[in-house]
């Protein structure tokens, strides 16, 4: 019980006995949001499909339509082929942003076994 060490942790709070003994993660978090002066201070951060998303919408529709051609084709042509080397650079941000949202995984588990394998290179 995760509230449980954290009580331990800063005796001045109490949010065990105001919570039941079955609690999902999201109401673990409203509990200690409820806490008085426990969180100072919260930020957004989006999630990887957000920041992708995001990139995607500002993207002109010719430059959308060499983004959809590229994810069809993985051939970086169809990326580097912009007008203006700022309009290639949105793209390029784009194919990133787009790796760290569909592919997250699969670099998780690349790198989870490049930092448990690291001692066999």
């Amino acid at each position: 019980h995760i509230l449980t060490v954290l009580e331990a942790s800063v005796p001045r709070i109490h949010v065990v006995d105001r919570v039941p003994l079955w609690i999902i993660p999201s109401d673990t978090v409203k509990a200690i949001m409820e806490e008085p002066g426990f969180v100072s201070n919260v930020s957004y951060r989006p999630s990887a499909q957000a920041r992708f998303e995001k990139r995607f919408e500002v993207l002109s529709t010719v430059d959308a339509d060499r983004f959809r051609k590229w994810v069809g084709h993985k051939d970086p042509q169809f990326l580097l082929i912009a007008e203006t080397s700022e309009r290639q650079v949105q793209l390029l941000d784009t194919a990133i942003d787009y790796f760290d949202y569909k592919y997250a995984k699969e670099i998780l588990k690349e790198w989870i076994c490049l930092m448990n394998c690291s001692w066999l290179l």
